[in-house]
């Protein structure tokens, strides 16, 4: 995921103007191009400010999701001709739908994560479900949504730590869509379906052969034998975290194999899917309350 400071600047676009979209959008606030911006299914942005103030933002050709994460506040939107007014505390969720210009004004510090949804993702998902005729999303303000505030969280702490890849990513994507069709879109479908033993025993298997390889969603969906709004709806079903609890143990134990065979810290690190041996260090400490060269060593003896 692309981190970047969130836009402050530049008014509005006239409602009847074409969608701004989102690489040139950050790249006429912040100077620059996020190279991790294009193409990417669902983008995030940091939002920090000291004090009382307004901005704009013109139509955007993705839909904006604003999670507040800072202290509580008062939020006044203007889009189209809705106008509003919210106390926006932690955990508070606003939905700006693509194609919609707003204008903001806000009364005091304001922190805030701001995820950015190709709706293309949102098409496909409702495409995928039943009993579902609506891609759109309702203009929510101030609406408390604990499920993406911790993944709005999620995602800040997966990108410090550099565990982005292509599987979390295309996830994450899906599961806030299908997330948004259920309790922000007009007539959601009801609760996500779980995982079957047998499917759930197919994504394991997948993920301890795969690990360290790149892979998508759709090479995970196959693998278990359902199409990626299945597979979204099984991780939904499990509240949200089960596939970094699955990817941390799938690496965990290739690490560990790698260690007892007489593989170096570094090696098994790269093999098992880790970005640095620091990262495996860390996680051994987690887990198994030691370092890998300590493990090394108690195996070999």
């Amino acid at each position: 995921m692309a981190l970047s400071r969130a836009p402050t600047g530049p008014a509005a676009s006239p409602a009847s103007d074409p969608p701004v979209g989102l690489p040139s959008w950050l790249q006429s606030v912040v100077g620059r191009r996020e190279a991790g911006f294009s193409g990417t299914p669902l983008a995030a942005a940091r939002f920090n400010h000291g004090g009382p103030g307004q901005a704009s933002t013109p139509a955007l050709d993705r839909h904006l999701l604003v999670v507040t994460v800072g202290r509580l506040h008062r939020l006044e939107r203007r889009m189209g001709t809705l106008s509003d007014t919210a106390a926006m505390a932690p955990g508070s969720l606003t939905i700006i739908p693509a194609g919609q210009a707003t204008s903001w004004r806000w009364d005091g510090p304001a922190r805030s994560i701001q995820l950015y949804l190709d709706p293309e993702i949102l098409s496909a998902v409702r495409d995928g479900e039943e009993g579902h005729a609506s891609a759109g999303l309702l203009p929510r303000l101030g609406f408390v949504d604990p499920f993406l505030a911790l993944l709005a969280q999620g995602l800040l702490r997966q990108h410090a730590q550099g565990l982005d890849n292509r599987l979390c990513d295309e996830l994450v994507a899906f599961a806030v869509a299908a997330h948004l069709l259920r309790r922000h879109a007009p007539g959601g479908p009801g609760m996500p379906r779980p995982f079957t033993p047998a499917e759930a025993s197919r994504v394991e298997d997948f993920l301890d052969a795969s690990i360290a390889e790149e892979f998508g969603l759709g090479d995970l969906a196959a693998a278990a034998g359902l199409d990626r709004a299945a597979l979204v709806d099984g991780f939904l079903a499990a509240d949200g975290h089960r596939l970094s609890r699955l990817l941390a143990d799938s690496r965990l134990r290739k690490a560990r194999l790698l260690l007892e065979s007489g593989a170096g810290v570094a090696e098994a690190a790269g093999a098992a899917g880790y970005p640095t041996a620091d990262a495996l260090s860390a996680a051994f400490a987690l887990s198994l309350g030691c370092s890998p060269s300590q493990y090394r060593r108690q195996c070999r003896g």
